[in-house]
């Protein structure tokens, strides 16, 4: 395929190739003819590249909102006790912004926390510790998920790993008393748990 370049116009080209043996690394010039071999060319101006930055830009935009619409809209089912519509809607918010990397990793994490505690209402401990921890990933100076995840691990009597949650929890947030309440109990059951000899 044969491409004479247009000398009165601002014009970007791009090489688009598809199954290719060889890629041609020609260099484009103005006023030349560029052979590419097994290569479709296509034309792009700079009024077709603003035009699908723009697009972009509209689809990023509608994306966040439709993500906002969905998290909102999960925090009002959990709020108002139909867990299993929130799940979903949590659920759909995740799958959205790890997809396109489009969202704030504050909303993210909290997302991963509240489907945990969805999780952890119908006692599927270990799902909901996962979500906690990868909430902890997205965002690792939120101190809820610290806090929730040792209070599973309490429950399932893993004393020193809860402790260190709470111990974490506290580190963020001094002022957090529940977790200074459940560190205080985790250590006096973890020492009895050892007096005992289990």
């Amino acid at each position: 395929m044969w491409l004479a370049l247009d000398r009165a116009l601002s014009v970007n080209y791009v090489l688009i190739c598809c199954e290719c043996s060889g890629l041609s690394s020609a260099p484009v010039q103005r006023g030349r003819s560029v052979r590419t071999r097994g290569c479709s060319t296509t034309r792009v101006s700079d009024t077709q590249r603003e035009t699908q930055q723009q697009l972009k830009l509209m689809e990023t935009q509608e994306l966040r909102e439709r993500s906002a619409g969905l998290l909102k809209e999960a925090h009002l089912q959990f709020n108002s006790g139909n867990f299993h519509q929130a799940e979903e809607l949590y659920t759909q918010f995740i799958n959205t912004c790890t997809t396109t990397g489009e969202c704030d990793a504050n909303e993210l994490a909290i997302a991963y926390n509240n489907r945990g505690q969805v999780k952890y209402f119908r006692v599927d401990f270990y799902e909901a510790m996962d979500d906690y921890t990868a909430a902890i990933k997205v965002d690792s100076q939120f101190e809820v998920p610290y806090y929730n995840r040792g209070l599973i691990r309490y429950r399932l009597g893993f004393f020193q790993d809860a402790e260190s949650d709470f111990k974490k929890t506290l580190e963020m947030n001094p002022n957090f008393e529940d977790a200074r309440k459940s560190l205080h109990q985790t250590i006096i059951d973890g020492e009895e748990k050892l007096k005992r000899g289990y």
